[in-house]
């Protein structure tokens, strides 16, 4: 049977995997199958669909696709390409800077789904061209708390809860750590180069720097308080982003503070008294899901662009010791959450009536050959099998893919469906080939 498709791919599991379920489930119930998979695993259905005529709706997380090679390979197989921009959020300090760096190639977008008015604004000020390709739709990731997609959750808050008790949650949003890290993504980035030597101070390179600053006090500071109180309990959540990743380690030698990137966000917070951050949208998060949130100042000035709706929905802090002046209060300032954040209807509907105007061809189902998925897995297992064995026997360091450590399983994938379904319609899911599943209502 044919249907109309569309193709998700997924960069940074934690942050991204379950919004997109949600939405997948709820784009299958109005016919629509859906392939949701990483990045690689899609990148195969773009091999695969060439062979074919053109077709289908490529739903992408931001439309910095800067290999120019790749972005013309997905024009070429996909009838539209549409973007929700995952980092164009409330949490967006220097916002000038950001959109010379990820407003570009607008004229390959076919839809452009924005947070809310603001950002609408902001971006029609900054280029026309987005009156034309955008709608405000809210985003996919505050649609997780309503009531029925919490459940996704539950099993692994609780879980969380049974393993390290009463704890408080730190969300990083430095993005440097270190010098070293600055320079690691000064080589991949030339806009930050050219900012290093800007007469503009409000660039980017003058965020990372301030980010560092922001580090050794926050190392200070907790050294100092963890000392006087060695019962404390912290998790440390890193940023996908962070540099040096590594720099985080020196937390290691207190007993009571872990750094975890394990598992949304979510269920961290949920199981956890409270959330402390720097600017980090997770604290949005915490607001949604009623915890109280902490604005650990810094030991500078807080600069004006970084008074986002982050600062302004938190209880600011200079130190940790400030935690049981504030602990139970929770802040709440809907008009102000409302002006920059669409949440009158949930934001997958929205999208889903903007998918339903655009004109795409029915599609029969994608079907890869033995051979193909033959080499789709046993390369990778062979790969796998090649760093097992250098870690083992000659005690090679490896470093896990932050982004995707390793794929969902299909298990895992259907009982968190059959969550927020709860057996009222038939969905299939298949897998279609490595790390990509096929979702339909049947």
């Amino acid at each position: 049977m044919k249907k109309k498709h569309i193709y998700i791919p997924i960069e940074i599991l934690v942050r991204e995997l379950n919004t997109k379920i949600i939405f997948s489930y709820e784009a299958a119930l109005k016919d629509y199958r859906v392939y949701i998979g990483t990045k690689s695993g899609i990148d195969k259905i773009v091999q695969k669909k060439k062979e074919f005529s053109k077709s289908g709706i490529y739903f992408h997380k931001s439309q910095i696709i800067s290999n120019r090679k790749y972005i013309k390979n997905i024009k070429r197989v996909f009838e539209k390409f549409v973007v929700l921009d995952e980092e164009l959020g409330v949490g967006l300090s220097n916002i000038e800077y950001t959109f010379k760096k990820r407003c570009r190639n607008l004229h390959d977008i076919d839809k452009f789904f924005v947070i809310g008015k603001k950002m609408m604004l902001d971006l029609i000020n900054f280029d026309k061209y987005f009156k034309k390709i955008s709608s405000i739709t809210g985003w996919l990731k505050y649609d997780i708390y309503r009531k029925k997609n919490i459940k996704l959750f539950s099993s692994e808050a609780e879980e969380i809860m049974n393993k390290y008790g009463d704890f408080y949650l730190f969300s990083s949003n430095y993005g440097a750590l270190s010098n070293q890290g600055l320079n690691a993504r000064m080589k991949f980035d030339k806009q930050l180069q050219e900012a290093k030597n800007s007469k503009n101070k409000q660039n980017n390179y003058i965020t990372f720097k301030n980010a560092i600053k922001d580090f050794k006090y926050l190392k200070k500071s907790l050294f100092k308080f963890l000392k006087k109180n060695p019962k404390f309990k912290l998790i440390l959540r890193p940023h996908p982003a962070d540099k040096l990743y590594e720099d985080w380690n020196v937390f290691d030698q207190f007993e009571n503070v872990k750094v975890i990137k394990k598992y949304d966000i979510v269920p961290w917070i949920l199981a956890s008294k409270g959330l402390i951050h720097r600017g980090c949208s997770t604290s949005m998060d915490a607001y949604f899901l009623n915890k109280p949130v902490y604005y650990f100042l810094p030991n500078r000035k807080v600069l004006n662009y970084e008074k986002n709706l982050t600062y302004k929905i938190s209880k600011k802090i200079k130190s940790f010791e400030n935690l049981n002046d504030v602990k139970k209060k929770i802040f709440k300032n809907d008009s102000i959450v409302n002006k920059e954040i669409y949440l009158k209807r949930p934001a997958h509907k929205i999208i889903i009536k903007e998918l339903k105007k655009i004109n795409i061809t029915k599609e029969k189902k994608i079907n890869f050959t033995l051979y193909e998925n033959f080499k789709y897995y046993f390369f990778p297992f062979l790969g796998n099998l090649k760093l097992s064995f250098r870690k083992f026997f000659l005690g090679k360091n490896i470093v896990d893919n932050f982004k995707v450590p390793t794929f969902i399983k299909k298990k895992e994938l259907a009982e968190k469906i059959n969550s927020i379904n709860n057996n009222k319609f038939k969905i299939n899911i298949r897998e279609v080939t490595r790390e990509v599943f096929e979702i339909e209502k049947i």
